[in-house]
């Protein structure tokens, strides 16, 4: 049985989150997107931007027996970066994190809202979340990164 704790991430998380991040892009996303999306993910989800999410005090710490398995963050009403390791996947991880976001944003919002991959979109799905707008980010050489806007 393991260990499960969620705990807000503090600047020593940096580096580790962003190698979950990276790592989870490149295993989970790298079947469904161009290396030009891939890389414009790997961007957005800098150390840089991940370090000033962290410092804003919204940024949690999923671990197992005290190793960092998944990772999330919110903003105001909006979660973003929800990312579990691969090799956690598939077991419940999602849903804890997810859990535990919801919970922050409920106390001083009415719903939760959030831009999902192609990836995650089933996953929002079964958690009672609601396409409310397709979306798109212009990127280099006329592609674009399509994204759902959900809201539960």
């Amino acid at each position: 049985m393991k260990k499960l704790m969620i705990r807000q991430a503090n600047e020593r998380d940096t580096s580790v989150i962003h190698s979950l991040v990276c790592e989870s892009i490149q295993q989970s996303y790298s079947p469904y997107y161009s290396q030009e999306i891939l890389d414009f993910f790997f961007e957005h989800h800098n150390l840089a931007n991940i370090r000033e999410d962290i410092l804003q005090g919204n940024t949690y710490v999923l671990e197992a027996n005290g190793s960092c398995v998944g990772t999330g963050t919110y903003s105001d009403n909006c979660i973003r970066r929800v990312f579990i390791h691969p090799a956690f996947q598939n077991k419940g991880y999602g849903s804890i994190l997810m859990d535990h976001l919801e919970a922050q944003i409920l106390q001083k919002y009415p719903k939760v809202t959030l831009s999902s991959s192609i990836t995650g979109h089933p996953f929002y799905i079964n958690r009672g979340y609601y396409d409310v707008e397709n979306a798109q980010i212009p990127l280099k050489d006329n592609l674009s990164l399509e994204y759902t806007v959900m809201e539960k």
